[in-house]
């Protein structure tokens, strides 16, 4: 049985919703398939929805993927407190009003992870190894941090009430 669940929503194709804490969608991102001078991805926000009041938790915000998300979501109205253990990445989104870089070793400081997931609206998971040299010469530091971290942060999301969005690789 799992540990938590998400409601169900039927959508069309290539729509991804976005739950606000009571369960309904706040809003529904769809890629517009009718017009195809137009291949951007469009947003439907619902009449209840802010983009300034949520405050989102950026976890591993200092890698590839993190960096561009933090800087879209920055870009779109978003408040986002990023977190990693490198700021190089996130360079660019010094002097956002809406920016909050945070310097964190989630495995050294549990404590303040907790604290951090507490004070949010919404957790963006995108820690992790991603470099396939790391796999080969240390693959416990890998399942450690891959797998035991992660599901700490789900655990902590689930005991604080908080929604999630976990990023994942194949590896």
């Amino acid at each position: 049985r799992p540990f938590f669940s998400l409601p169900y929503i039927a959508l069309e194709k290539n729509s991804f919703p976005f739950f606000s804490e009571n369960g309904r969608v706040d809003c529904v991102l769809r890629r517009d398939t009718i017009r195809k001078e137009s291949e951007k991805t469009t947003v439907k926000k619902s009449p209840h929805y802010s983009t300034t009041s949520m405050n989102i938790l950026a976890l591993g915000a200092g890698g590839f993927i993190g960096s561009h998300l933090t800087k879209k979501l920055l870009n779109l109205g978003y408040s986002v407190s990023a977190l990693d253990i490198d700021p190089q990445k996130l360079a660019g989104c010094d002097g956002e009003e809406h920016f909050t870089y945070i310097d964190c070793d989630i495995t050294l400081q549990p404590e303040k992870l907790r604290e951090l997931i507490g004070k949010s609206d919404l957790v963006i998971d995108l820690i992790a190894h991603a470099n396939p040299g790391i796999y080969v010469k240390q693959p416990l530091d890998v399942f450690h941090l891959n797998f035991t971290e992660n599901l700490k942060i789900a655990e902590t999301c689930v005991a604080e009430q908080k929604r999630l969005i976990q990023f994942s690789s194949c590896e």
